[in-house]
């Protein structure tokens, strides 16, 4: 922003505090971004909760919540009481997880807390104001002792909905704002066209098999490596997606392991089994000769940060 640019901030961390596994992270952190140049406005995000220990000194807190409440700023108070108090996350709605019922949360009770914060002048953000969607591997998960993973739709309940409809939200934030701007609001966009598209029915396809001809060189290890720590991408690992680990076997017996989240298990390319939270035990049948056993690890989703992940 000082040099012309739209970034008017800079967060260091995302609820580091509900981690909080390292001490010198954060600091390391925050004095990377000053080494870099980085002059905007620093701050760290953190829930309610985590405030001591998601913190950074030199760097603004700000806090994450669902709903205002008497003791909300009660940490942020214990580590600054000379700045502005700000809502990085004021949590509109929420996600959905594979089984459970979509999310919802009342216009009026979300009104009535933007309304507070408008009157004890407390700076905040809308989460989500749109959602939209995560394609691929990014939908992410919670572990409350199993992996569940959030549905591919965030449509949140936001205010805009997945599509980038309107919603009652909406229309309720925007007269509150009306009534305390100094200025007119602008006049709200038109809708975006929908389209309704046929049915599809893939013609071709590759088998997992055949397509390995087609990849780098295999990773050759004594012992399986997971995925974040492949000797692949100048050192990065694979961050999300698929690994394939084969070794020759000579005889059955029983494969135990702890696949997080999830393998399908082949011998000579077909599936055995499956492991996962609630599988950590296959059995392989008596062989007659050396083949393949094969696992397909799959990390589907990766573990929100507020939420302990193995």
């Amino acid at each position: 922003y000082r040099q012309g640019g739209p970034v008017i901030a800079v967060q260091v961390e995302n609820e580091y505090g509900s981690f909080n596994k390292d001490k010198t992270y954060m600091p390391y952190l925050h004095k990377a971004l000053l080494r870099r140049g980085i002059v905007e406005l620093l701050l760290t995000s953190d829930g309610e909760k985590h405030v001591l220990s998601g913190h950074t000194k030199g760097v603004l807190a700000a806090i994450n919540l669902q709903k205002l409440h008497q003791n909300a700023f009660s940490q942020l108070h214990k580590v600054q009481r000379d700045k502005p108090l700000l809502i990085m996350e004021y949590w509109v709605g929420w996600f959905d997880r594979w089984g459970d019922k979509h999310h919802v949360k009342d216009a009026k009770e979300v009104e009535h807390a933007v309304s507070e914060f408008i009157k004890y002048e407390i700076s905040f953000n809308v989460y989500m104001f749109h959602g939209g969607t995560n394609f691929g591997f990014m939908n992410g998960a919670t572990y409350f002792g199993e992996h569940t993973s959030i549905v591919t739709s965030y449509d949140y309940d936001a205010v805009l909905t997945e599509a980038g409809d309107y919603t009652e939200k909406y229309f309720k934030l925007q007269k509150l704002f009306q009534s305390v701007s100094a200025t007119p609001l602008p006049r709200v966009p038109q809708l975006t066209p929908k389209a309704v598209y046929p049915r599809m029915r893939p013609s071709l396809y590759l088998p997992l098999w055949d397509a390995l001809s087609y990849l780098n060189e295999p990773v050759r290890s004594r012992q399986p490596v997971n995925m974040e720590n492949l000797p692949i991408n100048h050192g990065s690992g694979q961050s999300y997606g698929l690994v394939l680990y084969e070794k020759s076997i000579c005889s059955g017996g029983r494969l135990r392991a702890q696949a997080h989240d999830m393998a399908q298990v082949f011998l000579d390319e077909t599936m055995i089994g499956i492991l996962n939270d609630n599988n950590e035990d296959l059995h392989i049948p008596e062989l007659r000769e050396s083949l393949d056993l094969s696992a397909s690890m799959t990390l589907p989703w990766r573990a929100l940060p507020s939420i302990p992940w193995r």
